[in-house]
């Protein structure tokens, strides 16, 4: 069983946490959120079980040990050693790519490090 954690702000929040909190509320009344809360709860699950073990379709290296889990359209970055889910986004539908950029490159470079400098 390989562990996974939840990324958290000095302030104690967790995007992964709220997301997924998120989508379980709205499981009750909408069936495309049912859909996504079990699939990303299921893929997790598969993380905790089997690492980055996986097919390419469900976990997907990207660079410097950042990997991202494909739970459908969300993409949840995640890095490993212990495995620290970081944040996520919902891919577009039209392109079917992740975001580009400086942005997306700088917030999980970011969150890695401030996790690191904070175990240490």
């Amino acid at each position: 069983m390989y562990k996974v954690e939840f990324y958290e702000t000095k302030d104690g929040e967790s995007q992964i946490w709220d997301f997924l909190e998120e989508l379980r509320i709205k499981a009750a009344t909408s069936k495309n959120e049912r859909i996504q809360f079990k699939q990303a709860s299921l893929y997790i699950e598969l993380l905790q079980k089997k690492g980055t073990h996986l097919n390419e379709n469900i976990t997907k290296y990207l660079e410097d040990d950042i990997w991202e889990l494909r739970p459908g359209n969300n993409r949840i970055f995640y890095f490993s050693s212990t495995t620290i889910l970081l944040f996520c986004f919902i891919n577009s539908a039209k392109n079917r790519r992740r975001p580009q950029g400086v942005k997306l490159k700088k917030q999980k470079e970011s969150e890695m490090t401030i996790y690191l400098e904070r175990r240490r």
